[in-house]
């Protein structure tokens, strides 16, 4: 039997974002969550750093290495992958997913200014999750990262913005674990923040935390992120 999952893309969000988020660092020291280090793809481009997520291949393997990169994603990803095993997909993210995988997934929501409040964003995956169920949801939020480029990575305004989703992710996760108690919840980013944004290759932009809440815990975890994808499929599949 397939094990529900939901990926909670924090896009830009750093290592010292991340903990600034209580609730996150609560799951932790309750030992319901489990948090490690993921080095992220070069270059610390959202656009690349996606489709290397979903791939599990370079920028340099995939294609899509700059932002400005409009195109699918060409060859197999996890939504491919799910899909042949007769599984249903989901996204509620930023319109870019659209132009990467729309085709392949089964249920999606879009939106367009980067500001979009986070609340909102989760408010639509619990809509795409009741509607249609899907084994996999893929949710990406970008307050964070949209606070990063306005301020700064080291900004109040920044950590701020890492807070208030801490607050609004509790009821989410607690949410799907309600509704599928074998299930699993997968928090990550795609690339972190430095003090003047990012795409260079500093530590803070270039190493990154995930997160999972789930039981029981894996014994493996991926270090990379051409690893994530194969990680989530074993999860999803392998259960």
């Amino acid at each position: 039997m397939p094990r529900p999952l939901v990926f909670v893309l924090v896009d830009g969000l750093s290592r010292r974002g991340a903990l600034a988020m209580p609730g996150l660092a609560a799951l932790v020291a309750r030992g319901e969550a489990f948090r490690w280090s993921v080095e992220v793809a070069e270059p610390t481009w959202s656009r690349p750093n996606y489709a290397t997520l979903v791939s599990g291949l370079s920028p340099a393997r995939h294609g899509i290495t700059r932002n400005e990169q409009r195109q699918p994603l060409d060859g197999e990803t996890l939504f491919d992958t799910l899909r042949q095993h007769g599984l249903r997909t989901a996204v509620a993210g930023y319109h870019w997913w659209n132009e990467l995988v729309g085709p392949r997934v089964d249920g999606a929501w879009y939106y367009v200014a980067d500001d979009t409040p986070d609340v909102v964003v989760l408010d639509q995956a619990e809509r795409l999750f009741a509607d249609i169920h899907p084994h996999f949801l893929l949710v990406h939020l970008m307050s964070v990262d949209y606070a990063g480029h306005r301020e700064g990575g080291y900004s109040l305004a920044y950590q701020e913005a890492a807070q208030r989703l801490d607050g609004h992710l509790f009821p989410f996760v607690s949410a799907w674990q309600e509704r599928y108690p074998h299930g699993a919840v997968i928090i990550g980013a795609d690339h972190g923040m430095a003090e003047r944004g990012h795409g260079g290759m500093s530590a803070d932009e270039r190493v990154v935390y995930y997160f999972a809440v789930m039981k029981p815990m894996p014994g493996r975890w991926p270090g990379s992120q051409e690893g994530v994808r194969a990680f989530l499929e074993a999860l999803i599949l392998d259960c």
